[in-house]
C-alpha cells in the first residue's frame, strides 16, 4: 500500500469530510428541516383556526343572548287564544286611556309563517286626529310593538272634527 504524506492525508480528510457533511445535509438535515417548516406550518394554521373558531364561539353567545332578548319580548307566552285575548286587552286599554271609542274589534284569523305568527286584529274607531296619532305611537312601540297594516279616516260629519277610523293591527310573535 502506499503511504500517504500529511499534506495528501489532509486533503483526503477535508474531502471526505466535505463528502460526509453534503451526504448528512442532503439526507437527514433538509429533510428534518422541510418537515419541522411543515410542522410549523400546519401548527399556524391550526392557531389561526382555533382563534377563528374562539371568536365565533364569542359571537355565538352574544348572539345568543340577542336572540333570548327577542324571544322574551316577542315570545308567544301562551296559545293563539290566549294571546289574542291579551292583545286585544291591550288594545282596549289604549283606547280607553286615549278616550277612543271603539264600536267594533274584530279578531283576524292567526296565520302561520314558518318561523313566527301573525296575530291581526280589526278595529272600528271614534275620535278625534290627535287621539288616533298618539294610540299609533303607544301602539306600535314599547312593549307592544303593533304594526299598522291598514288604515281609512272618514269624517264623521262636517261639523265637528270627530273621524270614523277603521284600522287594521298586527302582532308578530315567535312560538
Amino acid at each position: 500500500m502506499l503511504k500517504l504524506q500529511t499534506r495528501e492525508k489532509q486533503i483526503f480528510f477535508i474531502f471526505g469530510s466535505l463528502i460526509l457533511f453534503f451526504l448528512l445535509q442532503r439526507g437527514f438535515l433538509t429533510p428534518f428541516l422541510e418537515k419541522s417548516k411543515d410542522v410549523t406550518q400546519k401548527l399556524e394554521s391550526q392557531k389561526r383556526r382555533l382563534q377563528k373558531n374562539l371568536n365565533t364561539i364569542k359571537r355565538n353567545k352574544h348572539v345568543t343572548q340577542q336572540y333570548n332578548e327577542i324571544v322574551d319580548t316577542f315570545g308567544q307566552k301562551g296559545s293563539d287564544e290566549k294571546e289574542m285575548s291579551a292583545i286585544i286587552a291591550d288594545v282596549e286599554a289604549i283606547t280607553k286611556r286615549m278616550n277612543l271609542r271603539f264600536s267594533e274589534m274584530k279578531p283576524q284569523k292567526v296565520a302561520e309563517e314558518e318561523f313566527f305568527k301573525v296575530f291581526s286584529i280589526s278595529l272600528k274607531l271614534e275620535g278625534r286626529i290627535e287621539q288616533l296619532t298618539h294610540f299609533l305611537y303607544l301602539l306600535q312601540n314599547t312593549p307592544y310593538f303593533f304594526r299598522v297594516d291598514e288604515l281609512r279616516l272618514d269624517k264623521k260629519s262636517q261639523r265637528n272634527s270627530l273621524l270614523n277610523i277603521h284600522l287594521v293591527l298586527s302582532r308578530v310573535l315567535i312560538p
